[in-house]
């Protein structure tokens, strides 16, 4: 994704480029054979995933095209969070090529205040009350993958001294610990609020887990003060 605080912030200074062929013949599939026109490629994140905007018939959208060994998992999701409004809506979907068409967002990605704190709040109990994902792994497997993906990106991984821990906290927890579906990447890159509604988006990692590991990840990502985090919890709560 990009580094812009406001998707049409960034979207000003994109270049034009050209939507590859057999996206194109997605999009037409999806939303029909008008203009496909204004393309501009996001920068992509450690996921690898390509990412278009383009305007179709003067409307905003997004195409993405997922990494083939994730895809499945990560349309799957994706089409249940759509279907409950906390991920954009989705038009279409072709597992064969791993692409997704969906409704543009233009959302603030670093909004502060009670008003995003409770939009936040909400759209993480929408997920974790939702219907089950097909997928689950543990936070040592979650881990694992995670350090697989660095390691494709740079060739090194995670040290091992990180994994220890992790290890012994899941033990520790697995005997309380309740399983909902989750996101599991909740960083800055995958959260955009445009005033109303906090989406989620890029859900590749996406799986059944504990639910505090994703209400953690956004308070470490978001919220950076005790008081901050409390009042997400709260919210969280209810």
């Amino acid at each position: 994704m990009h580094d812009g605080k406001n998707r049409d912030d960034w979207m000003m200074n994109s270049p034009i480029v050209e939507l590859p062929s057999d996206l194109a013949g997605v999009v037409r599939t999806a939303l029909g054979d008008r203009a496909i026109a204004d393309v501009r490629l996001f920068k992509g994140g450690l996921s690898g995933a390509a990412l278009y905007f383009f305007t179709h018939g003067d409307r905003p959208y997004v195409v993405r095209r997922g990494h083939p060994d994730r895809v499945a998992r990560e349309l799957a999701c994706m089409r249940i969070a759509s279907e409950r409004g906390i991920a954009p809506k989705l038009f279409h979907t072709d597992e064969s090529l791993g692409v997704a068409v969906m409704a543009y967002v233009n959302g603030d990605r670093h909004p502060r205040g009670p008003e995003h704190t409770a939009r936040a709040a909400r759209t993480l109990r929408q997920l974790h009350d939702g219907p089950a994902f097909e997928f689950e792994s543990t936070p040592l497997e979650t881990l694992r993958w995670v350090d697989g993906m660095i390691r494709e990106k740079s060739g090194e991984g995670l040290s091992e001294r990180i994994f220890a821990p992790v290890a012994v906290i899941a033990q520790a927890t697995q005997a309380f610990a309740t399983s909902a579906p989750c996101h599991a990447d909740l960083n800055p890159s995958n959260l955009l609020d445009d005033g109303e509604q906090v989406y989620f988006i890029d859900w590749e990692a996406a799986r059944m887990g504990d639910p505090y590991v994703d209400l953690a990840q956004l308070g470490v990502f978001y919220f950076p003060t005790p008081a901050m985090r409390e009042a997400l919890l709260e919210a969280y709560l209810g």
